[in-house]
């Protein structure tokens, strides 16, 4: 007879098969050959149960999160079994939980598919077990991102990975919900159909919106300073990002610092510019105006849209670098613009770090990045960068939201700062005597702009 690894009080040993009368009194886990362990006795329907509900609630994690978005297929009852180790059969309750709950719909011989928000009454009811778990929206406004660019940036999708986990350990279900610029609330928050227990947003919130829809609820912004709301908020502390840029720049020999940024009306993207000319004043480093290359790309409708391939920054840097005495070190709003500054340097007969250094940032550092298998950009591994740790912000956002959905009273409105780190790669090198020319048209373009300014031409 086969034998099997069966568990013991947390021990394996070697067993036959046991009779139905022994496994009734002792729980046994059995470890087959491939691996994948198989419950029998009486922890068999609870592990059976577990993971129907691990299932059910990923896919509602999906549809409400936008994965699956309306109309489209999700995978097939085959698939779902296999890769949860199931029966179709469990796999057909998850489905008939979401189903009731209009979250998807069958079509015979075709498949399921998700309902599109529009349709769907939303519920988050835990009905395997009969219990109503706590309901978290995340709300993010066009006043920040369009719903486009939210969606498509690969580093959102791991920070809410992170946050369901979070959440899931409370108790709690995250749902997410973009509003335009003309702020039609969500059906959730007008509708009958959904208690929605705890609100995390990120963008600016007219006081309107507020006080019709969100006001009551316990709420937290991330990123967002908003005074306004009198509302609790997580985000990156600006002044040390800031602090520690130029301080590094310093310490190479930098005096003559600017900063690149084309969302410089955007929050933000603002507040971070005045903290960089604060530190620059605290560290007693001089400070001219049209050293920085600093403006707002153009909106569509009203909202920032992805950036397609890469910005030409040319027009701004060739202005800046005409002057007598340019910047030696740029400071960037992040590491995507450090790449197109240095695309357009090159193109003006730069080379970085030799003659020019960058410092841009990111939302992830490089532990979390391998942890979870995200593929990072070409330059990552080459601009020094600030790290912003998104990953900490928007956690202790929600275990700072879950404080106040599990403890009612009276909460202090805290505005607590997450200090980035610097990452010194490869963009930052000592100071030279100059930047150098490698180019000879660079010259000619450089002689042309001084001409255009003093009116010869």
């Amino acid at each position: 007879m086969a034998r099997n690894l069966s568990v013991f009080a947390d021990r394996f040993v070697p067993c036959f098969f046991l009779p139905p009368l022994v496994k009734s009194f002792f729980p046994v886990i059995i470890l087959r050959r491939n691996g994948s362990l198989h419950y029998s006795g009486r922890e068999e329907k609870m592990a059976v149960l577990t993971v129907c509900q691990q299932l059910e609630d990923n896919l509602r994690h999906d549809i409400l999160s936008g994965k699956f978005p309306g109309r489209s297929r999700l995978p097939s009852e085959s698939v779902l079994a296999a890769r949860y180790s199931i029966c179709r059969s469990t796999v057909r309750k998850a489905l008939d939980h979401l189903e009731r709950d209009g979250l998807l719909y069958r079509v015979k011989g075709s498949g399921t598919f998700a309902v599109p928000a529009p349709e769907r009454h939303i519920t988050c009811r835990k009905r395997f077990r009969g219990l109503r778990r706590k309901s978290v929206l995340f709300l993010s406004f066009s006043t920040s991102y369009s719903e486009a660019k939210f969606r498509e940036n690969l580093n959102f999708r791991k920070l809410f990975d992170e946050m369901s986990r979070v959440l899931d350990s409370g108790g709690c279900t995250l749902m997410w919900c973009h509003v335009g610029l003309d702020f039609k609330p969500p059906q959730c928050l007008t509708g009958r159909d959904i208690e929605v227990d705890g609100i995390l947003f990120h963008g600016r919130v007219p006081p309107d919106f507020w006080s019709l829809y969100m006001k009551g609820i316990p709420c937290v912004a991330i990123n967002q300073f908003c005074p306004e709301l009198n509302c609790s908020c997580v985000r990156s502390d600006p002044q040390m990002r800031a602090w520690l840029a130029i301080s590094h720049l310093k310490d190479l020999g930098h005096t003559r610092i600017g900063y690149i940024c084309d969302e410089i009306k955007s929050y933000p993207q603002k507040e971070r510019y005045d903290a960089f000319l604060n530190m620059l004043d605290l560290l007693r480093l001089p400070h001219r105006t049209d050293w920085d290359a600093v403006w707002q790309r153009a909106r569509v409708n009203g909202e920032l849209l992805i950036e397609d391939g890469c910005p030409d920054f040319t027009p701004q840097l060739e202005l800046v670098m005409s002057l007598a005495e340019p910047p030696t070190a740029f400071v960037c709003l992040d590491s995507s613009r450090a790449f197109f500054a240095q695309s357009s340097l090159e193109k003006l007969g730069y080379s970085v770090p030799r003659d020019i250094s960058l410092i841009g940032a990111r939302m992830l550092n490089d532990s979390y990045v391998i942890e979870h298998k995200i593929v990072p950009r070409h330059y990552d591994s080459f601009y020094t960068a600030l790290v912003e740790h998104s990953e900490q912000i928007y956690c202790q956002s929600v275990r700072l939201l879950l404080d106040q959905i599990f403890s009612p009273g009276q909460h202090p409105v805290l505005n607590q700062l997450v200090v980035p780190e610097l990452d010194v790669k490869k963009s930052t090198a000592p100071v030279r005597a100059g930047p150098s020319v490698k180019h000879p048209e660079t010259v000619l373009t450089k002689k042309r702009l001084n001409r255009e300014k003093l009116g010869k031409v």
